[in-house]
């Protein structure tokens, strides 16, 4: 192994080490890692770009979108980077140049899930809810399970008042995440619509569950509660 073999191998190990603590939620020292490895290997697009989420999660959006310019001169093609760097675009409200990331992205992969899910939430803030839909059809045809395709469908679908539809999708999200506190309140809501507010109950105490300083959802508990007439 050459040297310049032995200092690449370094830094995708150093890379693999600091992902483990990034799920670890340990990002400091996933920081630290990273940032080892672009030290020993400059031309690692997987280390810029793994920097570049942990600078967006910190609220540093300027220092992630040059790691992800840097990930993306290395690797033009690296499709991760463009969805990562729409992300935070959206977040500094540059919402067309984000726009095109997630497209940019798409045009490389097509199979990009992540990707499809983003533009869809782009175009339902838009008011472009078809398209939406279309976006988070494609995403569901890639993967199935994907929680958070079924949970903005159904966003998007209560925003159409198709609420039939919008409670299927907030099923398949508590079938893959039972935990996900927002999906059993969205459910609620959308059972309420549905004119069965004991059903909602059930939904917004189970959010209430999962997060009791979720005032909405206990506002929400009030108001099925005066619609059913049931006392606790």
């Amino acid at each position: 192994m050459t040297v310049n073999a032995r200092i690449r191998a370094r830094a995708n190990h150093r890379i693999v080490k600091g992902n483990a603590f990034y799920q670890k939620g340990e990002y400091a020292n996933a920081m630290q890692y990273y940032n080892q490895a672009i030290q020993d290997n400059p031309e690692n697009a997987i280390g810029w770009n793994n920097k570049g989420l942990l600078l967006e999660r910190a609220g540093k959006y300027l220092e992630a979108v040059k790691c992800h310019n840097e990930a993306l001169k290395l690797r033009p093609d690296y499709s991760d980077a463009w969805v990562n760097k729409g992300v935070v675009l959206y977040r500094m409200g540059k919402v067309s140049k984000s726009l095109k990331c997630f497209d940019r992205a798409l045009d490389i992969n097509p199979e990009h899930e992540i990707a499809w899910v983003n533009k869809g939430r782009l175009l339902a803030k838009a008011g472009k809810m078809e398209d939406a839909l279309e976006c988070f059809d494609a995403a569901l045809q890639i993967d199935d399970s994907y929680v958070m395709a079924w949970n903005n469908k159904g966003v998007a679908l209560m925003k159409m008042e198709r609420w039939d539809e919008a409670k299927k999708c907030f099923n398949h999200v508590l079938k893959e995440r039972p935990d996900f506190e927002m999906a059993w309140f969205q459910k609620g809501q959308v059972l309420l619509e549905l004119g069965k507010p004991d059903n909602a109950i059930y939904n917004f105490d189970k959010a209430l569950s999962l997060n009791p300083g979720f005032e909405k959802a206990k506002k929400a508990r009030e108001k099925a509660q005066a619609e059913s007439g049931r006392e606790d």
